[in-house]
């Protein structure tokens, strides 16, 4: 019967409405702080990794040996980016980072495979293709 009489006071229920409220504006500040906060040390990392990725953007100046290196380079960045993250917002701008740092390098190889089919079709006769024709020559002779 004690039981009963606490669990229906009214002292017992708003201690219980107060500590139950609290909770739930607990959780709900962190689940704000989760998905809304970028922490600043993320924000810093990502900021020169996006930086690092604009220049890299500009690769039609570059050769293949420095796009490799620049790239090289960003990668190791937006590394940084994403184990500087902690929240899950930061998780979000670090996996944009990768995303346009795979479109960027994407872009590049499509580029290098266009030149790299033009120089055939302007040149179809390269020089591995003539050693590769007289070898095929000297076969069937």
């Amino acid at each position: 019967m004690a039981v009963r009489d606490t669990l229906r006071s009214k002292k017992f229920l708003v201690r219980f409405g107060i500590g139950f409220g609290s909770a739930l504006v607990a959780v709900g500040a962190l689940v704000a702080f989760e998905c809304c906060w970028l922490t600043s040390s993320e924000r810093n990392t990502a900021q020169a990794a996006l930086t690092a990725i604009d220049d890299l953007r500009n690769f039609s100046t570059f050769n293949d040996e420095d796009f490799d290196a620049r790239a090289q380079v960003v990668q190791d960045a937006v590394e940084a980016a994403r184990q500087a993250a902690h929240t899950a917002r930061d998780q979000q701008v670090a996996f944009a980072l990768i995303q346009y740092l795979s479109s960027i390098e994407a872009e590049h190889e499509a580029m290098r495979t266009r030149v790299l089919t033009s120089e055939q079709i302007a040149a179809p006769e390269s020089a591995s293709s003539r050693s590769l024709s007289l070898q095929l020559h000297e076969t069937l002779n």
